[in-house]
């Protein structure tokens, strides 16, 4: 937690948050947070004695002015809504409570976020100095379920301590983003808003052991993303899907279905590979059977990727991925003829082919004479 306290002296009345979301008065309190940082404090009780609905006015024009450290620094501060998601990166609603400090960055040694794979699983690492030793930690995280599970290790601190972290990205098939305290600590403080209750035990044990116990819960941070991407055309949105596929191999559905599937395409047309027009019956299927039910877990893969593309520079990437993720949002988009799940079914039925093919199990077409 950060050493400030909140101050109920006088001096500090004006640097409190404004009574309104009159611009004037928020370019007074930036200017003044970037002079003395430790006015956060008093700004958050500020915030905290408002009235809802001044209080969601004010949160709003912080979204607005997000791109600004110190508002983005507050946005993160503001404990949001406690109502239930769907999963670890949904839309945050508006924020209605009160508001509770965030965990310092300063003890942060290292870290890492790792992409996630086709089931929607990522890690976030975190190395922090603990008191004169060095506290490690690996976080499976679900975007659905919240954190999952953990490993750990406390050790002297020294030059070679956190190597734990080095391992894990040296045994992870794609590339993630490192030392990015911000990114880490927000997916985090996300995956355990989304747990909740069922956090397991040994997680919050180590995010007291490594983060303190103060570590707060926060929605998804969205206000790390880049402006909202714009609409493309059907054809735009067909290579904006095969590049994101493209660059993550992981993502390929292998349900018993998909398996089932596979075999009839190969009794059918022998070993050429599916096809979305021939095979729009095993297309429609599949959609309904498996992919329909999935798309809110592909569209949090799609915005975990999105954060992570934006945060290393893969602009492009990250703009196709949100781009995705806002079609999946949308109805008309819940079709199987759409660019990004049709090809998403294409590359599962053809691994499952290959595996049919690979393993001897594949049944062969009847002979036509």
């Amino acid at each position: 937690m950060m050493g400030a306290t909140p101050s109920d002296d006088p001096a500090t009345e004006d640097k409190r948050m404004p009574t309104t979301s009159d611009s004037r008065d928020f370019d007074a309190i930036v200017e003044s947070l970037g002079r003395d940082p430790e006015e956060l404090w008093p700004a958050l009780e500020g915030l905290g004695r408002l009235e809802p609905e001044e209080r969601r006015s004010i949160i709003s024009e912080l979204r607005r002015r997000a791109a600004d450290p110190w508002a983005a620094t507050l946005l993160r501060m503001i404990s949001p809504s406690q109502e239930p998601t769907a999963g670890l990166v949904a839309e945050p609603p508006e924020l209605q409570h009160e508001p509770r400090p965030a965990v310092a960055m300063s003890g942060v040694v290292s870290c890492y976020v790792s992409p996630v794979d086709g089931e929607g699983r990522g890690m976030v690492a975190v190395s922090a100095r603990q008191n004169g030793s060095r506290s490690t930690a690996v976080f499976l995280c679900d975007v659905r379920r919240g954190i999952e599970d953990v490993r750990g290790e406390v050790e002297v601190e020294s030059e070679h301590a956190g190597g734990l972290i080095a391992s894990t990205r040296s045994t992870d098939d794609a590339t993630g983003v490192a030392d990015d305290p911000e990114l880490a600590l927000g997916l985090l403080a996300a995956g355990l808003e989304l747990s909740g209750e069922k956090t397991p035990t040994r997680v919050r044990d180590w995010i007291d052991q490594t983060l303190g116990r103060d570590f707060p819960t926060a929605r998804f941070p969205t206000h790390l993303f880049e402006t909202a991407p714009a609409q493309a055309s059907e054809a735009d949105i067909a290579l904006r899907s095969q590049d994101v596929l493209d660059a993550c191999p992981a993502w390929f559905d292998e349900s018993p279905l998909t398996l089932e599937l596979a075999g009839e395409l190969l009794l059918r047309h022998g070993d050429r590979p599916p096809d979305p027009t021939r095979d729009a019956g095993a297309y429609r299927y599949l959609f309904e059977r498996r992919l329909l039910g999935r798309l809110e877990l592909y569209r949090s893969m799609l915005l975990w990727m999105a954060l992570l593309w934006t945060r290393s520079g893969e602009g492009e990437l990250a703009h196709s991925a949100k781009l995705l993720a806002g079609q999946l949002m949308d109805e008309q988009f819940a079709v199987p003829s759409h660019p990004f799940v049709s090809a998403l079914a294409t590359r599962g039925l053809t691994r499952a082919q290959d595996s049919l093919i690979a393993s001897g199990k594949a049944r062969t077409p009847p002979d036509p004479r």
